[in-house]
């Protein structure tokens, strides 16, 4: 008895159709041009990313969302940007270095974003001079001359903001000498007449002084004045005439009579002067901003001989000069 035939089980064959439709489905929702690759920010967790072959890494960060960080050079002490990329963010395709503008190839698996770290600007030690603070304007008693300080410290090598400082040598501003000292002025010369008489006294002692000179004096006797320089005294600025009535002067009197003497000064050869000695001893504040604005001081004194009184005499000044000094 023969076999009964078997079904054919031709219901397979109308699968074949709808697996074609599947695999065209599938072809259609995918590029078969593009790639997938990893795109990352340091050791964060990867984003999976379609891209074309043929992208640049910056394109392919951007896509993913990330925007690299450069790093900055920042001040020691206030935290100012002083390099906003001084380290930049660097890329790495593969593992391997690559640039911003390196192109993403079929084989590509992964991009990743190296962000630039922040850095603090490094420090150099300088040393700076403490300069002596102005004198006062007038100068009554001997002075001991200031002596500037010295100052070590640490500062931003770019911003130059201190971290820190030092004192190293400390000024010493001017002050009134604790020596038992006297300074000798002579005022309203030089003369032909008493200044060589002077000046012999002086250097058979060795001592120097000061001599405050008037304008009209030192064009009188230019080469006396040159002679009071040479032989190692200072030089004062008295006034071109010696003028007594400068109290109530205007600035075109005081400009004449306290410029005037600095400049025939200057003209005769003589050093500039650091002194101005008020004729009289009138000041007033114009008289002290006027040869303040030429760099001198006013000299006053302290001890005054009477030598200019008409029946002084030499017992007599030296008796009065001995009461005054202790």
């Amino acid at each position: 008895m023969e076999a009964p035939p078997r079904r054919r089980r031709w219901w397979w064959m109308l699968l074949l159709p709808l697996a074609a439709v599947a695999v065209l489905g599938v072809g259609l929702l995918r590029d078969p041009s593009s790639i997938t690759i990893e795109v990352k920010r340091g050791r964060a967790a990867a984003v999976s990313l379609e891209v074309e072959p043929g992208a640049t890494v910056a394109e392919v960060v951007a896509e993913a969302g990330l925007e690299p960080r450069d790093g900055r050079l920042l001040s020691i002490t206030t935290g100012k940007v002083l390099d906003p990329r001084r380290r930049p963010a660097t890329y790495r395709l593969d593992g391997r270095p690559a640039s911003a503008t390196t192109r993403v190839t079929r084989g590509a698996r992964s991009v990743t974003v190296v962000d630039g770290t922040d850095a603090t600007e490094p420090t150099r030690s300088v040393e700076e001079e403490i300069p002596v603070p102005p004198a006062p304007d007038t100068l009554r008693l001997v002075e001991e001359r200031g002596r500037p300080g010295l100052v070590r410290k640490v500062v931003g090598e770019v911003s130059g903001e201190e971290v820190s400082s030092t004192t190293v040598v400390e000024m010493r501003p001017p002050a009134a000498t604790t020596r038992k000292v006297v300074a000798l002025t002579f005022d309203d010369g030089p003369t032909n007449a008493w200044t060589p008489y002077v000046l012999e006294i002086l250097r058979s002692r060795g001592v120097k002084a000061t001599f405050c000179m008037v304008g009209t004096s030192v064009l009188n006797a230019t080469d006396m004045a040159r002679r009071v320089v040479d032989e190692g005294h200072q030089v004062c600025n008295h006034s071109q005439g010696h003028d007594l009535g400068m109290a109530d002067a205007d600035q075109a009197r005081l400009d004449a009579q306290i410029k005037g003497g600095r400049q025939t000064m200057l003209d005769a050869g003589l050093p500039a002067p650091e002194f101005y000695r008020p004729p009289g001893g009138i000041t007033t504040d114009a008289i002290v901003a006027t040869a303040r604005s030429q760099g001198e001081r006013i000299l006053m004194w302290k001890v005054d001989t009477k030598d200019w009184q008409e029946r002084s005499s030499v017992e007599s000044i030296m008796a009065n000069l001995r009461s005054q000094v202790a």
